[in-house]
Formats: C-alpha cells, structure tokens, sequence
C-alpha cells in the first residue's frame, strides 16, 4: 500500500504542476531566470519528492501504531521511501516533460495510461515467483516492484531481489 501511494502522489503532483504552470505562465518566468532548467525540473521533482514522502508515511504509521506492524530493518524502509519518492517524482517530471499541452488533464491521463496497469505487475497481488516468465519481465521494467521489494524485505525480511539491485535500479531511473 505504502508503495502505491507513494508512486501516485510523487509522480501525480509533477507531473500536473509543470503544466499548470505553463498554463498559467508561470514557468516562462522560472525559465528567463539565471538558473538551468535543469535546476528548475531538479527542484520540481524536489518538491514531488517531499511530497510524495509525506503522504506516503501516513499508511507506514496507521500501520506501526494501529496495526502493531513490525519493522525489521527501519534503514532499509527509509532509504527505500528515499529513493523511490525521488526515483517517482522524476517519473512525473519525464510524463510532464513528454508533451507541450498546458492542460493537466492531458498529462494526468497520459500518465494514469502507464500508471494504473504497472501496478498490478509489481510483486503484491501475485508473488513474483508465481508469476509466469513473461509476466517477471514486466514486472522488472516496473519501478514499482523495485520500491516494493525493499519495503517488503525491511518489513518481512523476504524478498525476490535483494536490497542493492532493488535500490540500484531506482538510482538508474532517475
């Protein structure tokens, strides 16, 4: 669950601002600004990021304290909430980046079109290792699976991939 939400609210919050903004003409200004626009996606995908850690943390903490859920290894779900909010807010920037439309509602429903099926591929609702062949390698182009591996390990202690190939592959999606 923790996963799920911090996939939409890190990639949703970038990848509808960054239009609105041109909407509103907003972004024009950020870009006659003496800073890069590589700085200027940088701090949106920042802000995502924070966002979508915040967010994120409400499940993690409904589950510790009302659920009694234990957590094996607390470094390992920090770091993975870390990584992956980062790794997903640059994954709204990218859908946000993709078109010139200044409508949200374009990006959000091209982004929802790789969002929503992704999910259903990533380890929860059936096992990797019971997944057919064809359907690991879908879920391995999934950066959802390699955020949820490492939550599923720090909390359970199992897991299909370990830690540094789970936390390597969202490095390289940023």
């Amino acid at each position: 669950m923790t996963a799920m939400v911090l996939f939409f609210a890190a990639s949703s919050v970038t990848s509808a601002v960054i239009p609105w903004e041109k909407g509103q003409q907003t972004f024009e200004r950020l870009l006659m600004a003496p800073v890069s626009v590589f700085a200027i996606l940088w701090g949106k995908a920042i802000a995502g990021a924070v966002f979508g850690a915040l967010v994120a943390v409400v499940p993690l903490l409904i589950g510790v304290f009302a659920f009694d859920m234990e957590v094996d290894q607390s470094w390992l779900l920090v770091v993975s909430v870390i990584v992956s909010t980062f790794s997903f807010a640059a994954l709204g920037v990218l859908f946000a980046s993709l078109r010139r439309s200044q409508l949200p509602g374009d990006i959000m429903m091209l982004g929802n079109m790789f969002r929503l099926p992704i999910i259903f591929v990533r380890g929860v609702f059936i096992p990797l290792q019971e997944l057919p062949s064809w359907g690991r390698v879908i879920a391995f182009i999934s950066p959802l699976t390699y955020c949820n591996n490492p939550m599923n390990l720090s909390i359970t202690g199992t897991s299909y991939l370990g830690a540094p190939v789970n936390l390597s592959a969202l490095l390289l999606s940023l």
